[in-house]
């Protein structure tokens, strides 16, 4: 009795703990026989195998049907070979609405949301997504402006055609055409370089353009300091393409120029120019001039005020004297002009060779007359060394032995050179003739005369027989501050050298060298305004000329029959 009352206590347990099993869960036990699964005959849960066998083969070597499954879960092996597998079946998923969880874009595209869904059992395993972007009309872009377009883009060349594109809000993108303009090169030139010229003066620039493609518009020209140089005109359009620089002050700058081809500038070149100080000229009062070479004297355009700007100056007759050259003329310092309005106030100025006769040493000798007296320089009136001889210029302000009012004096170049020591002061009436032959005279004195058209004073210096010698060298201390330091006719043979001193040489009366003159000195500074030499033609002295050296060569004499 108590054995039953246990038993029907286990089953009221067991009643009770089957009441408590899940009710979402549904699973049948299944046999396992040698790898064939089949079901058992009767029905376990209700919802399984409904009593068919698969595929039957489940009592091939297990005896009889096999044993009904255990209670509990998991897999069991039977003694005849059997194994039973409990096999829980996975519930159907109910699922939620879509649900956005997050703003537009925010990890999706700009016209999506983050959408989510739930579902239920928690146990079932969901088919398709659960979350993901998902198109929201809400993110839906605005309509578009066709009209509202971007910039456009660098065009693809600079010259000869390129494109360029832009695009608008809708995404619709325009192309067109840029820079159809031709290319253009070129190189240019411009000289001189360097170029130098002097305060108020100028140089002409020239730019020589080459043209690689296109044409010129035309050629600017600048200056980089314009204190300096200025350049004018600032731009030429014609070739050959110029401009003329002037010198302002001292000092250097860079002059440019710049070709424009196109509206651009396509190539440019430069020019260093100096502003130099003026250099030394010289020049003539009422006398002619005349060389059968070139005729140069570059006057600066500082040259103003009562710096007489011309090249020769009017006489006490208000006339200047005539220029002739057989080679060039130059009478100004600016590089852009031969200074033609510059040659006198009349501007009398003639491309003419002197053909006439030569008056050098040997046709004074000539004329000289057998009863002239010559008072001979040598070792007794002069102190000689083995390269010359030197008097003092005191010499000359008397004594010797006059002849038709003329003291006339000769040296022998045999003794080497003369030279007049201190200066020669010629008073009253005193006229001296001066003959040097075959050597050179070195004058370290000033040469004077006192009573202009008394006085006269006269020198021709001859060269050797070689065609060597025949100078008139003057040194470079002779000067005045004011007055005539060389007065009288100098003739020479050979040159006349002024001297390379810093002072002016003012020469009154006339100068004559065969061989050319050379013009030493230099003011530095005082170029600007002064010249380095000054001739000026003393009119008395022609009429105090020796009379011997003016008539024939035959000297008609009375004779005894």
């Amino acid at each position: 009795m108590k054995k039953i009352k246990l038993l029907i206590v286990f089953i009221i347990f067991f009643l009770f703990l089957w009441a408590l099993r899940p009710s979402f869960i549904r699973a049948s036990w299944s046999c396992t026989n040698n790898g064939v699964t089949c079901c058992p005959t009767s029905q376990w849960d209700g919802v399984t195998c409904w009593g068919q066998t698969y595929p039957g083969k489940c009592n091939g070597s297990c005896s009889g049907v096999c044993p009904s499954p255990p209670f509990g879960g998991g897999g069991i092996k039977m003694d005849d070979g059997c194994t039973w597998v409990w096999q829980a079946e996975t519930p159907t998923c109910t699922y939620g609405e879509w649900i956005p969880q997050a703003s537009c874009g925010n990890g999706c595209s700009p016209t999506q949301r983050f959408y989510t869904r739930t579902y239920s059992p928690s146990n079932c395993s969901p088919v398709g997504q659960t979350s993901g972007c998902f198109e929201a009309a809400e993110c839906a872009a605005p309509p578009c402006d066709p009209n509202n377009w971007g910039g456009w883009s660098a065009c693809s060349a600079s010259c000869g055609g390129g494109t360029q594109s832009r695009t608008n809000a809708c995404g619709t993108t325009q192309t067109q055409s840029c820079n159809t303009q031709p290319c253009y090169s070129c190189t240019v030139s411009l000289t001189p370089d360097p170029a130098s010229i002097q305060t108020e003066s100028a140089v002409g620039l020239i730019a020589s353009v080459t043209i690689g493609s296109g044409s010129v518009d035309y050629v600017s020209f600048s200056s980089a300091n314009s204190s300096v140089a200025s350049v004018s005109p600032s731009s030429d359009s014609s070739p050959v393409y110029s401009t003329v620089a002037t010198g302002v002050n001292q000092g250097t700058t860079t002059a440019t120029a710049a070709v424009v081809m196109g509206g651009a500038i396509r190539c440019t070149d430069t020019s260093t120019v100096s502003v130099i100080p003026p250099g030394p000229w010289w020049q003539v009062k009422d006398a002619d001039v005349i060389t059968n070479g070139s005729l140069i004297s570059l006057i600066p355009g500082s040259c103003s005020g009562s710096c007489s700007p011309l090249f020769i100056l009017n006489g006490g007759g208000g006339y200047p004297g005539v220029a002739l050259y057989g080679g060039t003329y130059d009478f100004s310092a600016s590089t852009t002009s031969q200074g033609t309005g510059l040659v006198s106030s009349t501007n009398w100025l003639a491309n003419s060779i002197y053909l006439g006769r030569t008056y050098d040493y040997s046709y004074f000798a000539r004329q000289i007359a057998a009863d002239v007296p010559l008072t001979e320089i040598n070792q007794s009136s002069a102190s000689c060394d083995g390269s010359g001889c030197t008097v003092n210029g005191g010499f000359f302000n008397s004594g010797g032995t006059p002849k038709r009012g003329y003291t006339w004096y000769h040296f022998n170049g045999s003794l080497g050179d003369l030279t007049i020591s201190g200066n020669v002061n010629l008073n009253g009436s005193r006229k001296v003739m001066l003959l040097v032959e075959g050597a050179n005279l070195n004058i370290t004195g000033r040469i004077n005369i006192a009573q202009p058209g008394n006085g006269f004073f006269m020198v021709a210096v001859g060269k050797k027989v070689d065609g060597t010698k025949g100078d008139i060298l003057v040194d470079p201390s002779v000067s005045h501050p004011n007055q005539p330091a060389l007065e009288g006719i100098y003739f020479a043979d050979g040159k006349f050298k002024t001297g390379a001193g810093s002072d002016r040489l003012y020469v009154r009366g006339a100068v004559t060298a065969w061989g050319g003159m050379v013009l030493q000195r230099d003011l530095g500074v005082n170029n600007s305004n002064t010249p380095a030499e000054f001739f000026e033609y003393a009119p008395e002295l022609r009429l105090s000329f020796p009379r011997e050296f003016s008539r024939s060569g035959i000297v008609w004499r009375e004779v005894a029959p």
